[in-house]
């Protein structure tokens, strides 16, 4: 809440009110320090609010349905239209817009290795090997879940009393 107290101060020109997008923007400057994770150019506060740059997912979200912030990027409009749906290194690792792709991972780094690994060549096939492990991990826990309201049914005087979460429910 204070985090986005000070970004609404920084934004107290603009005399609009911050919508959840607006935040999610502003935090993404802060992350990438001001500047398009794909091409390196400096992103100003008008560049903000214009239109002329917009989230991404690094890794495309129709793939892997990630809209955490680690797969979201701050960048030009043209950048993210040139990625499209493919992976960082499928669109940028033979360069864009005079960048070589050493440039691009440098910044992916200083975002911090939860972004950095999703540009890598191998990223959407690492992506869906944690997949599987989700879905055995979810099945596991429905398991314990299960077990877990059988114990305690027969240790709590009041069943009626007592909700045992699907692990289904805890997924998305």
């Amino acid at each position: 809440r204070k985090k986005n107290e000070e970004y609404a101060e920084q934004w107290a020109g603009d005399k609009r009110r911050l919508n959840p997008s607006d935040l999610q923007k502003l935090k993404l400057h802060d992350m990438q320090g001001g500047e398009c994770l794909y091409t390196g150019k400096p992103i100003c506060m008008r560049h903000l609010i214009d239109g002329s740059v917009e989230v991404d997912h690094i890794l495309p979200k129709a793939d892997t349905h990630d809209d955490g912030i680690a797969n979201l990027a701050l960048c030009f409009k043209n950048a993210n239209q040139y990625k499209d749906k493919r992976s960082p290194f499928e669109a940028f690792s033979a360069g864009y817009d005079k960048q070589d792709y050493a440039s691009i991972l440098k910044r992916a780094w200083k975002r911090g290795g939860s972004t950095y690994w999703r540009f890598k060549e191998n990223a959407l096939a690492n992506f869906k090997d944690q997949e599987k492990f989700r879905s055995r991990f979810l099945n596991d826990t429905r398991f314990v879940g299960k077990i877990a309201n059988q114990y305690l049914s027969s240790v709590v005087k009041d069943p009626n009393g007592m909700i045992i979460l699907n692990a289904r429910i805890t997924s998305a």
